[in-house]
């Protein structure tokens, strides 16, 4: 069994949430999104050292090290699309950590004024709360235990990984990218008396040898290879029957006489007129493939059909954007269009850099992690084993059989057979087995769990700060929300009449455009509608997977391609196309990606419903139609009520921020 990677979501009961947390938490530069953010603003870094002022609120300073104590597993708004860990506001812009820290200030204030009322968290909230004391324990653990610390990879460190996996993880697939116009030269026979592959070749094709280029009608495969038989055996094909269609390849002669010659000779011809630019035109127009626009992405080294030799000699004379003359295949009339050609290689160490340090620093922390469970275990008294039963695990007598219980949560036989049988020789011993079972992700929650309550933890000031501020996030929430659902407001006829006079453009606005998507569930198994906080960190690790996958898309070709592969949802196995969507789509996501300044192209990643979605827009046009406030009364209505509420709010918010003086130091830092 792996070692336990305390990163990975390990859903089964109660505490594995807390492990679960760490799924998508970044922790100090863990994961690679978290380093490409840093790397991206490193030319902005300011000095802030821990002892520096972060603050001044009401005269009393802040020190940098005081405030991200408290918020390193709790960021404010501004930081938090950064990840679930702040290790050093160094790396972020000065602007951002000012922000932050007024997010911060007011949700404190806000808190204290909702507490001041008598206010008290409610039970979804304090539900909430209770899952984040359990998670805040956690970290605090892992910080306490130096899980988190940084490590520095040395150059001999990253050289040496790079060599080792270069062929496995850094390797660059030659790919060949192209167009092609295609004009079939077969033509439908039926078999008479007599016939055989080679006479039939001969008779229309003049060439006995191109008996291998005669197709069963039907499958369109080539009808003189070889099938497979009952036991796996390759023999050849059943006799010719009399009355069988085929395909097979025209004469030249023929080939002209049918009009097939003059088809893509008119082809070329429109070509040189038009321009490579128009190829996609132009194969639409006389190409004879099932997709005629569809970009034709090679990688000869992992195809299972090889690419035609004859392709592959006119692809090479070719510079990108150039397209060939007509040449013929045995398949038909070909015109190829030369996109791009990417050969093999490796990508250079530069460029995975961040990834590798990353990788190491992450294998550092794994090793102290099982050190520190290595220990908990070899001292451990707590979990009773069955040594009889752990001795005989591997036999199926011993299935039902319980080796440990930990709660209510029982370990059997069968579990362990699952578990190790492909990882221990049958033959192990006792201490073996017993050493194996600190890699079970119950046991090491077990082992964390008590080292927790043990050491401490739970009483330490920063824990408890850090418990604060989510209490006073779930505390600002609530009381936001009251003023919300106080707000009482009906709009006049005359106030309705000047909103809809002042936004006439967004109401009569029919913007179309086409659209294609890639969506990932955000919880693909539905194990967690009821836990928000769980869904939130599920909802962060989507994003930064799809933010991974597109990049670095640049054409809709490329995003169709990666729709196939990654998309989970109904457009899917239409590689992404939604297809033609304007802003009263019903889908409503699809409006606000319509109506922005510069709509076409990739846009996202971005949360939408149980998805996380991004988008590649073209030809988006503008539509008017004509609109009486009658016909969007009760749109207009809504909007003008949600508009007015949330000017309540933060109007609110203003009279809070009017309450305290704050001063940030380097707000102005460049």
């Amino acid at each position: 069994m792996e070692a336990f990677d305390f990163r990975q979501p390990q859903p089964r009961h109660g505490w594995l949430r807390i492990l679960a947390a760490l799924a998508v938490a970044s922790l100090a530069g863990l994961l690679p999104a978290q380093d490409d953010t840093a790397a991206a603003d490193a030319s902005k870094k300011f000095d802030l050292s821990p002892m520096a002022v972060a603050y001044v609120l009401d005269g009393e300073p802040v020190s940098v090290g005081a405030y991200q104590e408290v918020i390193r597993f709790v960021p404010p708004g501004p930081l938090r699309r950064y990840g679930a860990a702040m290790a050093d506001l160094n790396t972020y812009e000065p602007a951002i950590v000012a922000d932050s820290i007024r997010d911060f200030v007011q949700t404190k204030a806000i808190a204290a004024k909702a507490r001041a009322e008598g206010m008290e968290l409610d039970a979804s909230s304090l539900e909430l709360l209770a899952r984040d004391e359990d998670n805040q324990a956690y970290y605090a653990w892992l910080e306490k235990n130096k899980v988190l610390d940084t490590y520095k990879a040395t150059e001999d460190e990253i050289a040496a990984f790079y060599e080792e996996n270069k062929d496995e993880r850094f390797k660059i697939q030659e790919e060949i990218r192209m167009r092609h116009i295609y004009i079939s030269t077969y033509d439908q026979y039926e078999v008479k008396e007599g016939d055989t592959l080679e006479s039939i070749a001969e008779a229309i094709a003049g060439d006995a040898a191109s008996a291998g280029d005669i197709l069963d009608a039907v499958t369109k495969q080539p009808r003189a290879d070889k099938v497979e038989g009952k036991n796996g055996e390759m023999i050849d094909p059943q006799p010719l029957q009399v009355g069988e269609l085929l395909m097979v390849p025209m004469s030249d002669e023929m080939a002209k006489a049918k009009g097939v010659t003059e088809k893509i000779e008119n082809a070329y011809k429109a070509l040189e007129e038009q321009g490579a630019g128009a190829f996609e035109e132009v194969a639409r127009r006389f190409s004879e493939s099932d997709d005629p626009a569809k970009l034709l992405i090679v990688r000869p080294s992992l195809d299972k059909k090889p690419m035609l030799k004859q392709v592959r000699t006119e692809f090479e004379k070719l510079e990108d954007g150039e397209f060939s003359a007509p040449f013929r295949t045995r398949h038909g009339y070909q015109i190829i269009l030369r996109v791009s050609h990417t050969p093999e290689g490796y990508r250079p160490l530069e460029s995975v850099r961040a990834s590798i340090e990353s990788e190491l620093q992450q294998q550092a922390r794994q090793k102290v992690y099982d050190e520190k469970i290595a220990e908990l275990w070899a001292a451990d008294k707590s979990v009773e084993i069955d040594e009889e039963v752990l001795s005989k695990a591997f036999d199926e007598s011993q299935a039902k059989e319980v080796i440990f219980q930990i709660e209510d949560v029982k370990y059997l036989g069968e579990n362990f057979r699952r578990d190790f049988l492909q990882r221990l020789d049958e033959d192990a011993d006792l201490a073996t087995r017993r050493d194996a079972l600190k890699k079970l992700p119950l046991i090491q929650q077990h082992l964390t769990q008590q080292d927790i309550e043990a050491s401490g933890i739970k009483e330490s000031e920063t824990y408890l700060a850090r418990i604060k501020a989510i209490e006073d996030i779930l505390l600002t929430r609530q009381y936001e929300n009251k003023i919300r659902q106080d707000f009482k407001y009906e709009p006049t006829e005359e106030e309705l009449e000047e909103e809809f006079a002042k936004s006439l453009d967004s109401y009569s606005n029919t913007r179309h455009g086409n659209v294609w998507q890639i969506s990932l569930k955000v919880d693909p198994e539905g194990k967690y509608a009821d836990d928000e906080d769980m869904l939130t960190e599920l909802r962060d690790a989507a994003y930064d997977r799809l933010n991974e996958i597109t990049k670095d898309i640049s054409s809709v070709e490329q995003f169709e391609e990666a729709a196939l592969i990654y998309s989970q949802d109904e457009y899917a196995e239409k590689a992404g196309k939604v297809g033609s969507v304007n802003v009263y789509t019903d889908d409503r996501a699809y409006a606000p990606i319509l109506q922005r300044p510069e709509p076409n192209g990739l846009v996202g990643p971005m949360p939408v419903g149980d998805y996380v979605r991004s988008y590649w827009v073209s030809d988006v046009t503008q539509k008017y139609e004509n609109v009486t406030l009658d016909d969007v009364r009760e749109r207009v209505t809504a909007n003008l009520i949600g508009q007015k509420r949330e000017m309540a709010v933060e109007k609110f918010r203003e009279s809070i921020r009017d309450s305290y003086k704050l001063e940030i130091p380097f707000e102005n830092a460049g």
